[in-house]
């Protein structure tokens, strides 16, 4: 992430309470269900999952660097268990700002603006600050998402939990091979975006809210499925299978009763009334602390993590904030939403070095989720642009901002 020069003095006072705090504890110490690595870790420390850390310079040692928590030594012993959850809730932290992030990682593995410099070359349109929060966290885009919320209140974090209470869509798992019990050094996760309850292509009647009870069906979307031709029929879209998805992790790993999962890739869908938009994020972890209700299996203090390509980043907000209207670039809507999107580079979209290009901006998400079902398939077909020729936002892009 970048320096803020406006903010100079915060950083220093808190990297020295940091260091004699940490001092205080020893080498490291638990924070909400992470790890807080020690800061003399060396250059580019990596998660529990092997993928979470950056590949980018020395770690600084005065801040600790939240990440998840290492594999389990051993398994327990227990018996197979399959668990399906559904994202319940949504939170960014955009409220919470006063002194940097406090939701997300450490996904570059060091604490920028807090006695490390940035992890990558941030390019000349980003303006914003965006150092890193307590303990290394990287999440520019809770700062983007205070920044647009002003432009379109529909995208705050409260609004984004109303859509989801209503039945509008979800981030969906699948959880196999797990033993049940606090550590299992070997799972398989399974991730599904689902464009909402009421987007079932086997709906015959209008679908109540759901009850987060175990009994909720989810549609799943097509994009989060790998074409299986010969799968699917019916009402669901054929040519894809529940059965092969997108979004794996065959090596996830529970330890201490959290879930840890990492990927390459993960896409999952939001929505604003009746337009989705996709969360395409790159390096992505996943973490969650599993538990048991009547309902079923549940996992609290869940955290999604990983780094969101500005350009990616940028049609997403524009398709939400048109609400299903075109927004074109010669609109003043627009033009607000790409400047704030451009402001909040701050990370490279794969492990880098500082000379890289920031060219993806951080992202961690809070949540919740409770049991669910797998529903059918529906289609996702992304609807074409009403826009004049020369006005396509997909032509723009933030360096036309120079």
């Amino acid at each position: 992430m970048r320096l803020a020069l406006p903010r100079l003095a915060l950083p220093i006072f808190v990297a020295i309470c940091c260091f004699m705090l940490c001092s205080s504890l020893g080498a490291s110490c638990a924070v909400e269900g992470f790890v807080l690595l020690d800061g003399a870790a060396g250059a580019g420390g990596t998660g529990g999952g092997g993928s979470v850390g950056g590949s980018a310079g020395a770690a600084g040692g005065i801040c600790g660097h939240v990440q998840a928590p290492p594999p389990p030594a051993t398994s327990d012993a227990g018996n197979d268990v399959e668990i399906v959850l559904a994202m319940r809730d949504f939170d960014i932290g955009e409220t919470a700002l006063e002194n940097g992030p406090l939701v997300g990682y450490d996904l570059d593995a060091l604490c920028s603006c807090r006695g490390d410099g940035p992890s990558c070359n941030p390019p000349p349109y980003a303006e914003a600050d965006t150092c890193d929060g307590p303990s290394g966290r990287d999440n520019a885009a809770a700062g983007l998402w205070e920044a647009s919320s002003v432009f379109v209140p529909e995208l705050a974090s409260t609004a984004m939990t109303a859509e989801i209470t209503a039945g509008h869509f979800t981030l969906l798992m699948r959880i196999r091979n797990y033993n049940g019990q606090p550590n299992d050094e070997r799972v398989e996760v399974a991730f599904f975006a689902s464009p909402g309850r009421d987007n079932d292509p086997c709906l015959t009647v209008p679908p109540a809210p759901p009850t987060w009870n175990g009994n909720d069906s989810w549609p799943v979307a097509s994009t989060s499925l790998t074409p299986n031709m010969g799968a699917g029929g019916g009402c669901s879209a054929p040519g894809f299978d529940l059965e092969a998805p997108r979004y794996i992790d065959p090596d996830a790993y529970v330890t201490g009763g959290t879930l840890v999962a990492t990927l390459d890739d993960l896409a999952f869908l939001i929505r604003n009334e009746d337009t989705l938009a996709e969360i395409h994020l790159k390096v992505a972890s996943i973490t969650g602390r599993l538990g048991q209700a009547a309902s079923g299996w549940l996992l609290e203090e869940g955290v999604v993590a990983g780094r969101w390509p500005v350009e990616e980043l940028r049609l997403a907000f524009v398709a939400l904030a048109a609400n299903g209207v075109s927004l074109c670039s010669d609109s003043p809507l627009y033009e607000n939403l790409r400047n704030a999107v451009c402001n909040y580079p701050d990370i490279a979209s794969a492990l880098s070095g500082p000379t890289t290009p920031c060219d993806a901006v951080s992202f961690g998400l809070s949540f919740a989720a409770a049991p669910a079902l797998l529903g059918s398939i529906w289609e996702h077909v992304t609807p074409p642009s009403m826009c004049a020729p020369g006005t396509d936002p997909a032509a723009d892009s933030c360096e036309s901002r120079l």
